[in-house]
């Protein structure tokens, strides 16, 4: 009887070990797969370091939903104002006359879709632990420049002039997600953004040309503009340091 007992035991155990194995794992932290979180983002000030020491500062909203124990995909909305003095310079060479701004007002809107790829290690499982971000983004900005001196407006100066722009951007990133209580989600990561026509705008615009131009081309004054326009993207967005806090819904 012992060994009757002993030998249904046995089976069942050696069953149940069979169908653990045989079961797929179900992905996510606990069975929880869907977070969303707030980052608070911070950037070193590039452009106008004779103007501001201030840094650029961002706010994001990232959503994100595990596939897998190893990836996650998600979308990261991403807001950045600022402002400060600058001296934006273009002198005439043939009548000495020239466009000047002293001030600007920078907005961007970002939206990124990204997949991020999470170390696959014992005891660790997706959204849980350091990972490595790829990204690619839609950046919207906007400049709001105030010119004090331009001889080809039309309407004098001083005045307001805007400038808008739309780049695609790759963005690279490292981070790392702590769990807390089972629900809240504590994350540090670090972004590296390449806005590919940004550049391209820059270098269209005549960003690599002397900075002087000529009075006879009505193209050149507005094209000192979306030079400057296209290097407040470039360095506005080209790292973040973020930190976040957030949950895990389901």
């Amino acid at each position: 009887m012992k060994k009757t007992i002993l030998l249904i035991l046995a089976a069942f155990l050696l069953i149940y070990h069979s169908n653990a194995q045989d079961k797929p794992v179900v992905p996510g932290y606990m069975g929880l797969k869907f977070s969303i979180q707030y980052q608070g983002g911070i950037s070193p000030q590039w452009n106008n370091l004779s103007e501001s020491f201030l840094p650029y500062l961002s706010h994001n909203i990232q959503v994100g939903y595990v596939v897998s124990r190893k990836y996650e995909v998600g979308l990261q909305y991403t807001r950045i104002d600022y402002s400060s003095a600058m001296g934006l310079y273009r002198e005439d060479e043939n009548t000495s006359t020239a466009i000047s701004a002293d001030y600007r007002y920078f907005t961007g809107n970002n939206l990124m879709a990204y997949i991020k790829f999470f170390r696959e290690r014992k005891g660790f499982i997706a959204p849980l632990g350091r990972y490595f971000l790829l990204g690619l983004s839609y950046e919207n900005s906007k400049d709001k420049y105030h010119v004090t001196a331009d001889p080809t407006s039309t309407v004098g100066a001083p005045n307001y002039t805007t400038v808008r722009s739309s780049d695609l951007a790759l963005t690279a990133g490292v981070g790392r997600n702590i769990i807390i209580a089972n629900r809240m989600l504590l994350t540090i990561e670090g972004d590296v953004n390449i806005p590919i026509t940004a550049g391209i705008r820059s270098a269209v615009s005549g960003a690599f040309s002397p900075g002087s131009y000529n009075s006879a081309n009505p193209v050149s004054p507005m094209n000192s503009y979306k030079v400057f326009n296209a290097n407040d993207v470039m360095l506005v967005n080209l790292i973040q340091i973020k930190i976040g806090l957030g949950a895990l819904i389901f």
